[in-house]
């Protein structure tokens, strides 16, 4: 029998590896929290081609004596949130691989405001747009857009497919509480609220694309064409002035979302967050950030607190 024999350097340099990119995650992570003054914040980093998670960090805000102080609590890793913009492109998946649509598919989005079963739904922003491709509705986050998309082009019967899916996605299964599957309201499902998922799950979402899952969707074309979304947010969308100055090409999207707690959505409070995966050309690593940001914090987006510790991580993974 043939003895296989590996160095002891190179179990050490790899050794040294995962334990530098661990490192760097605490560190960049902490940064930002402490100069948002956060109330928390976590990294979870994948390995695409294994699907093993190479670095994790979870860091929640304590007050002191001396003031804040940030200690690591790796629970937050598995709590359930609403994936607010994060949810759009799952959302777009399930619609791509249901119905007859292609990214070039018109929607009016009415400059970001709609009413929807008399209930508004606003973008974060005036886009000053009315028909655009379903393409740009996922690059500019467009809640409207996916909103009227789903009420158009998706049955109300069809809500335990669409649930039945993405637990498919995510691997796992979704929660949505203690509401009835008859009353969920798929519209507003389609922008990430009225149900619940981990990181874990959000991520299990991204890194599937990236290895390009053929398991995922009913139709081949599906994972291409979601690929396509997540390359064209990074070039022209939400996180086009973030990954200017990237040393990699990143795949991504932002997410910006109400906090929701037990007296309902506080209109002063936000979860930052970003995923997706890098490079762009056969993917290594993919990642999530979720960060949440303090009561009325004047910084609070997707692309802007999360944004670029999501980019400086997968950079330096890529190194």
């Amino acid at each position: 029998m043939k003895l296989l024999f590996i160095p002891l350097v190179f179990i050490a340099s790899v050794c040294l590896g995962q334990s530098s990119i661990q490192t760097y995650c605490d560190t960049r992570l902490l940064t930002m929290l402490k100069s948002q003054q956060a109330e928390n914040g976590l990294v979870i980093l994948k390995e695409v081609s294994t699907g093993k998670i190479i670095a994790t960090s979870a860091f929640v805000s304590k007050k002191s004596k001396t003031g804040i102080v940030y200690v690591k609590d790796s629970s937050i890793l598995n709590v359930k949130v609403e994936p607010g913009s994060l949810m759009i492109p799952i959302a777009t998946a399930y619609l791509l691989d249901n119905t007859n649509l292609n990214l070039t598919d018109s929607v009016d989005i009415e400059n970001g405001t709609t009413t929807i079963r008399g209930l508004k739904i606003y973008d974060s922003e005036n886009h000053e747009i009315r028909n655009t491709s379903i393409k740009t509705v996922n690059e500019i986050s467009s809640n409207v857009g996916i909103a009227k998309l789903y009420d158009k082009n998706i049955n109300y019967s069809q809500v335990s497919n669409f649930i039945n899916a993405v637990n498919s996605y995510v691997l796992d299964s979704v929660y949505f509480g203690s509401i009835d599957k008859t009353d969920i309201n798929l519209p507003f499902v389609s922008f990430g609220y009225g149900l619940m998922l981990t990181p874990k799950q959000i991520l299990n979402f991204y890194d599937r694309l990236a290895n390009n899952d053929q398991k995922m969707f009913l139709k081949s074309t599906t994972s291409v064409r979601m690929q396509e979304i997540l390359e064209g947010i990074s070039k022209n969308g939400t996180s086009k002035l973030l990954l200017n100055n990237s040393v990699i090409s990143i795949a991504s999207k932002t997410g910006t979302t109400l906090a929701l707690s037990k007296n309902g959505y506080s209109a002063k409070k936000y979860y930052s967050s970003m995923s997706g995966y890098a490079p762009t050309t056969s993917p290594k690593y993919s990642c999530i950030v979720l960060i949440k940001c303090k009561p009325s914090s004047p910084q609070f987006y997707g692309s802007v607190v999360a944004g670029p510790v999501f980019r400086d991580i997968l950079n330096e993974a890529c190194k």
